[in-house]
């Protein structure tokens, strides 16, 4: 009997030691399961804020710097003097400002923000618009983008003259 005993316990042993060994390997893999989710989620973030910084840039470009006609360009977008800006959901669907009364502080719907601010750069007439895609919750910057442009129509130049240039054979 004393044998028997010796092998059950044995047995017993062996099987709790199996159990331990499978449920701190299930732990490890369920961490990394979490952490692959984490990092997908940042990437689709940072992914959709580089989409919505570029297109506010080249909408930027488009428009020669003028903050009235980005806002023709970019759909739902508010604009107040320097600034424009843009509202997304939590799956980075665009929310529309509905006018000019639109307050985004009270709009509970809104998770991230697209917000473009002009700076004009000394007296070399030169724009820079400053863009920054921000998640709302955290004031957490996810991307931001600084372009420069120097706008045709300020410089007193023609379009054809400002892209043909100087050049001379």
């Amino acid at each position: 009997m004393n044998d028997s005993t010796s092998r059950a316990s044995l047995f017993l042993m062996e099987l709790m030691l199996s159990i331990l060994f499978f449920s701190l390997s299930a732990v490890v893999c369920v961490q990394l399961f979490v952490k692959s989710h984490t990092l997908s989620r940042q990437s689709v973030k940072l992914n959709h804020a580089v989409i919505a910084s570029e297109s506010m840039a080249e909408a930027f470009y488009s428009s020669d710097g003028n903050l009235s006609s980005m806002q023709s360009v970019l759909e739902g977008s508010v604009h107040d003097q320097d600034t424009i800006s843009m509202y997304f959901g939590e799956e980075f669907e665009l929310i529309p400002a509905p006018g000019s009364d639109f307050d985004a502080d009270k709009n509970e719907k809104i998770c991230y923000v697209l917000t473009g601010k002009t700076v004009p750069l000394n007296d070399t007439g030169l724009i820079k618009l400053s863009i920054s895609y921000t998640e709302r919750a955290s004031s957490e910057v996810i991307y931001s983008l600084n372009p420069e442009l120097f706008p045709v129509h300020r410089s007193g130049l023609s379009e054809n003259s400002a892209v043909s240039g100087d050049q001379s054979e």
